[in-house]
């Protein structure tokens, strides 16, 4: 028997954002506001998320200079109205010389898959401040003795540049991840399906008290990590 007959589309999807609820308005209020000698909006695409009923749109912003990038993000519900925004974040994401991932964003939403281990994830709801979301992404990355002549940028390196095609194999990377993790298995060439473990876990992890306990272990780490860095005189805007 099929464990879902929900299939999940693995593929990103250009110039959605007219359709993303507020997304368009905002956009160049993120943009301006995101800590860059050099930034410039490269992209805007769509994805599928793992809750059902739920899109994703983001923008993609490029520090060349720092090699870092900045994603906007806004998940949706499907049926569009002024009320469907679910939520709006910014997420910086830096690659080190051995292909690690570290990632500071400011989501509120739990991922309904496990972190892989080649990623840093520090997520800081309470830091609305984009700028400050920005400093600390970078206190973590000197914090670990990354420079800017240690860092990778697959974006230039191995991609050429091509924005989309770049988001298309971080896309298709998380949701192979994620089958390697056994909650997704290949539908077809641009399609996956929850496994029985995957459609278990993603709507347990939605449900009371695992939500609430999820979200208490998110937030205690998030409150350790600001402390620390508080401790070492940096500075953080919470409001």
């Amino acid at each position: 028997p099929q464990p879902s007959a929900r299939r999940i589309d693995a593929t990103c999807h250009r110039n959605i954002l007219d359709e993303a609820p507020t997304m368009s308005h905002r956009r160049p209020r993120y943009a301006a506001q995101i800590p860059s000698e050099k930034h410039a909006q490269t992209a805007a695409c769509s994805g599928s998320s793992a809750t059902e009923n739920v899109k994703m749109a983001g923008v993609l912003l490029v520090n060349r200079e720092q090699r870092d990038n900045a994603m906007v993000v806004a998940m949706y519900a499907t049926s569009i109205s002024p009320d469907s925004l679910k939520t709006m974040y910014v997420e910086y994401a830096t690659v080190d010389a051995s292909g690690h991932i570290y990632d500071t964003n400011n989501s509120d939403q739990l991922s309904s898959f496990p972190c892989p281990e080649h990623k840093s994830l520090s997520q800081l709801p309470a830091v609305r401040d984009i700028e400050t979301l920005y400093r600390i992404h970078h206190a973590l990355l000197e914090r670990d003795g990354v420079t800017i002549s240690s860092k990778s940028y697959p974006l230039d390196s191995d991609w050429g540049g091509d924005v989309i095609e770049f988001l298309q194999e971080s896309m298709r990377r998380e949701f192979a991840e994620a089958e390697a993790a056994g909650y997704l298995r290949k539908a077809s060439e641009t399609h996956y399906r929850p496994t029985i473990k995957g459609a278990f876990l993603i709507v347990w992890k939605e449900l009371w008290p695992a939500k609430m306990i999820r979200r208490q272990w998110r937030d205690r780490a998030a409150s350790e990590l600001l402390n620390d860095l508080q401790r070492q005189g940096f500075e953080i805007t919470l409001s």
